[in-house]
């Protein structure tokens, strides 16, 4: 997913108003959301404005990726959910 890979890559995300972008972004605590084109264009101009804002926004989101989004993290719940089944 484009999301998960920006926050990897140490990124601001801003994305539309969609629920798997609010499951990814923690409803706003991990990037912004937007929900017209005006308000788009805030959370963009806030984040290049606002240096420590993003900086917040970004290291947040990382750990988050590194926290939920990793392989390891992937390997470990399937493989919990296959021993589930057995």
């Amino acid at each position: 997913m484009t999301l998960i890979e920006s926050m990897s890559c140490k990124l601001p995300v801003v994305a539309c108003n969609l629920p798997v972008f609010h499951e990814v972004l923690g409803e706003g605590t991990f990037g912004k959301i937007y929900r017209s084109v005006e308000e788009a264009a805030d959370h963009i101009l806030s984040f290049i404005e606002k240096r420590e804002e993003r900086e917040l926004f970004v290291m947040r989101a990382y750990q988050h990726v590194l926290n939920d989004y990793t392989s390891g993290v992937f390997a470990e719940k399937w493989s919990a959910l296959i021993n589930l089944e057995r």
